[in-house]
């Protein structure tokens, strides 16, 4: 270990590091500018009473979902609709009038459906994508094959099937059940070129695929656009595309074929369908073009854009609103992912913006589809405003200033840009969604997503910044609970958090409710984005290929030494914690350096890959280069053949359905380590059908870990 330092935010854009008299003016307006119709009191709250409340909240304040989702104000400004969630996930669509906040009509969805996405398609109707959790630790939640209209008075709600043409029952998750039986994903995808000779024949009958809402206003009032994979009663893939949906009388009309199957498509001049991109079944990024004079049929699309499969490709992201233009991120060649003009028509591009620390992966639209600011995320977000002048522009730059450590999200706006929805969040404070003026920055009303913890006292969360031994520079984040005079406490009993995913998305700056509750019981957390992870460019991904259970690992070993070395940590009271393959990495670690870590954590983890990848030794292509092909060096690289190298007592919790990795990984690493003489602790948690996402179940999860790391590295003083 060479160098280490906590990292300040002024090193990665402009604007103060420290908590500003400005941000403090700004705390003290929303306080004030909140009327009392309000759903919740303003950010005020949570930084006046974190200086002198000590009490730990309980548990189930920490694990409780967000109770605010999907902020989003209407096209006139009169409306406001959220995704609202009671105590045990049952999910409510709610309208407030604004600017009173006078709640009126709530529609409660079929449980536990949520919302993935809230789009207004005029000033008295919304469309909304519902989503279902995925089985599994802290996953994603999928979003169903269906879309669901809703007006602000509750009248005459609809299911919208993609294919129907006509309107279901509210049954969405029906509806998926029903799917679940039918044959897997189609095996032939229609191009939407005439010379494909298989467009058209696919073996399987009503294959499920994704929707996605692409606009909910389009040139024509009262039509909406949206995309399906779906392939229709007869297996025929010509039946998914773009489609139009009219919201009067519920009808589609297909617009488009897709040239492949969940691509993301944007549309061009007169919002007609002129793009796609996305990745092929052999992992190659491409990006498909349907020109002015294809568009009237929406097929014989144009393949513009072939990359090698696994390279970083270029996504266009929305039209400039000149000619065949595309604002797009293009990550081919280039250190860092840059925001480029790409023109369509004759396949150049000329760059606009690169950040040489950070990849830029976001792009932020007011609601005439014009993109305002490009966002990525280093050790702190990154912003970009092609245009300075653009309202939202201005209004996101102020608050980015007033409030320099904070995540500033704008989510949603009026037509007339007068008003906004801001989504305020950092490592401490859970996120608050603000209404303000625009023209003013001024907060007039707020909603807390997690009004329990209100009034606490939350730990600060630190970008570190450290050498691996070998030289590479990685980026941490280190959560320290406070003392009674509100300084971080040294000396601590450490938890190391791994992700989930071999590269996947980074830890951030964002709020954590779990980092928040452990650090509430007195443990440090160190959650480190080791060699491989994506949002530092290609160059730091690729020093992560084959590297799994090698260095990979090494760089957790790293940084909880720097941990050790710089006295937040107390040597013999480190525990590893880690889900899906955050679990292999905690398991490898402690094999690979026995001594160092006490014990360890690993929830429905990964610890077989020869048995993950299937006899014939073919490993997925997101994670080839991530572990290698090699079967000897899988098998070398597996905790359940280094199980007799651990000397860390081992806590297991295994789902009982699992739709991402086989609860038989979970079974052998329990054999391998019982056959050690190190057996481990054996928790098998979940419901059948909900997973981890009711409250009891998250409870049980916890209060088994917390229950075992008391036991384990928890001294009495």
């Amino acid at each position: 270990m060479q160098q280490h330092e906590r990292v300040s935010r002024a090193r990665y854009r402009r604007g103060g590091a420290v908590w500003s008299a400005a941000a403090a003016s700004l705390v003290c307006a929303l306080a004030a500018a909140v009327p009392a119709a309000t759903p919740e009191s303003g950010v005020a709250e949570l930084d006046e009473v974190q200086i002198t409340a000590t009490v730990p909240r309980p548990l189930q304040d920490y694990i409780e979902f967000p109770r605010y989702d999907s902020v989003v104000l209407s096209p006139g400004g009169t409306q406001i609709a959220t995704g609202w969630t009671e105590d045990n996930y049952q999910r409510q669509l709610s309208f407030y009038a604004f600017p009173s906040m006078k709640r009126g009509h709530v529609e409660l969805l079929q449980a536990p459906l949520g919302v993935v996405d809230i789009r207004w398609a005029n000033e008295h109707q919304v469309l909304i994508q519902p989503d279902w959790p995925a089985h599994g630790f802290l996953r994603l939640r999928h979003a169903l094959d269906s879309i669901m209209v809703f007006d602000v008075e509750g009248r005459n709600p609809q299911s919208i099937h993609p294919l129907s043409g006509a309107s279901y029952s509210m049954d969405p998750v029906g509806d998926m059940r029903r799917e679940e039986q039918v044959a897997s994903g189609p095996k032939q995808f229609n191009t939407g070129r005439s010379d494909n000779r298989k467009n058209g024949t696919n073996p399987a009958r009503e294959a499920q695929g994704p929707v996605r809402l692409i606009e909910a206003r389009t040139a024509v009032a009262d039509q909406a656009l949206f995309q399906t994979t779906r392939t229709d009663q007869d297996g025929n893939t010509d039946g998914y595309g773009a489609f139009l949906l009219n919201l009067r009388d519920h009808k589609q009309s297909r617009v488009a074929l897709l040239p492949l199957p969940d691509g993301h498509m944007i549309t061009g001049p007169e919002h007609q369908v002129a793009v796609l991109s996305g990745v092929t079944a052999h992992n190659e990024q491409v990006v498909y073009y349907l020109p002015p004079a294809a568009r009237a049929a929406g097929r014989d699309w144009q393949l513009r854009v072939h990359g090698a499969p696994g390279e970083r490709g270029l996504t266009p992201v929305a039209w400039t609103g000149s000619g065949e233009e595309y604002y797009a991120l293009d990550g081919r060649d280039l250190a860092t992912r840059a925001v480029v003009v790409w023109n369509a028509a004759d396949n150049t591009q000329r760059l606009l913006y690169r950040n040489p620390d950070a990849d830029m992966d976001t792009v932020s639209l007011d609601p005439a589809g014009k993109p305002w600011m490009f966002a990525g995320t280093g050790h702190f977000p990154v912003y970009w405003y092609p245009d300075p002048a653009h309202p939202l522009a201005q209004l996101h730059h102020t608050l980015a200033q007033r409030l320099p450590n904070e995540q500033v999200d704008v989510t949603s706006a009026t037509d007339d840009l007068a008003f906004a929805v801001v989504r305020v969040s950092s490592g401490a404070r859970p996120p608050v969604y603000l209404v303000v003026d625009v023209k003013t920055a001024k907060p007039l009303t707020s909603m807390l997503t997690y009004p329990k913890l209100k009034g606490s006292r939350l730990s600060p969360v630190d970008a570190i910044e450290l050498h691996a031994r070998d030289g590479v520079t990685l980026h941490a984040y280190l959560t320290t609970p406070l003392d009674i005079k509100g300084k971080p406490r040294r000396g601590l009993p450490l938890l190391v958090i791994a992700h989930d995913g071999p590269r996947g998305q980074p830890s951030d700056y964002r709020y954590e409710f779990e980092r928040q509750l452990f650090a509430s019981r007195g443990y440090a957390v160190l959650q480190v984005n080791h060699r491989g992870m994506s949002g530092r460019g290609a160059a730091f991904e690729r020093l992560g290929d084959g590297q799994w259970g090698r260095q990979v690992q090494d760089d957790f070993i790293d940084a909880t030494r720097w941990a050790l070395k710089d006295g937040v940590a107390a040597a013999g009271q480190v525990c590893f914690i880690g889900a899906g393959y955050g679990a292999y990495s905690a398991l490898m670690a402690a094999a690979r350096e026995p001594d160092l870590f006490q014990c360890v954590i690993g929830v429905g983890g990964v610890y077989d890959l020869p048995a993950l990848v299937g006899n014939d030794g073919q490993i997925p292509p997101d994670i080839r280069r991530a572990f290698g092909s090699d079967p000897d060096e899988l098998k070398a690289r597996s905790p359940v053949d280094n199980a007799a190298s651990v000397k860390a007592k081992v806590l297991l919790i295994q789902q009982q359905e699992d739709e991402h990795i086989p609860p038989e990984q979970s079974s052998r690493m329990r054999s391998a380590l019982k056959a050690a003489g190190n057996a481990p602790q054996w928790e098998v948690i979940g419901t059948e059908h909900s997973g981890y996402f009711t409250l009891e179940d998250r409870a049980a999860v916890y209060t088994r870990m917390l229950a075992f790391l008391k036991k384990q590295i928890d001294r009495d003083e």
